[in-house]
């Protein structure tokens, strides 16, 4: 009998590590997100840099078949293109819009094209699930 359990937590890096979400290198001094538990009997631990720890909980507000404790499960879903799926229930095109920016940017690494690391995309709220800045369009341009 397996007893599953996962907790995660952020840490400020002290020296370089990888995201397991998109790869990218996290700088020492950067905030990062550390989970450690166990599924079905095997001990597991998950690096994700603040860029996909936010994307995940975009992803996981907009797609009810995508499980947030899926780790490395973003890039799976960007390769499959699911931000574009039209069984995706209740988005708005402006919406399926801002999951496509964010998937692009993940692609990127979070970086644009100088190599600047791009701003952490805003938390989803109750309200919607709309990533960085496209919630002032859909709210009256507020």
């Amino acid at each position: 009998m397996s007893s599953d359990f996962a907790a995660t937590k952020a840490v400020k890096a002290r020296k370089l590590h990888v995201c397991d979400e998109c790869f990218r290198a996290i700088s020492p001094g950067e905030t990062y997100h550390r989970t450690a538990g166990s599924w079905e009997g095997d001990f597991f631990t998950n690096i994700a840099c603040a860029h996909c720890h936010v994307f995940r909980k975009h992803i996981n507000k907009a797609d009810p078949d995508y499980f947030e404790s899926y780790y490395g499960g973003a890039g799976e879903w960007v390769a499959n293109g699911y931000w574009s799926a039209l069984d995706l229930p209740g988005m708005t095109w402006t919406q399926r819009l801002g999951l496509y920016r964010m998937s692009q940017h993940f692609r990127d690494r979070w970086r644009d094209r100088v190599g600047h690391l791009r701003p952490i995309p805003n938390h989803p709220t109750s309200l919607e699930a709309v990533p960085t800045g496209a919630a002032s369009v859909i709210q009256g341009g507020k």
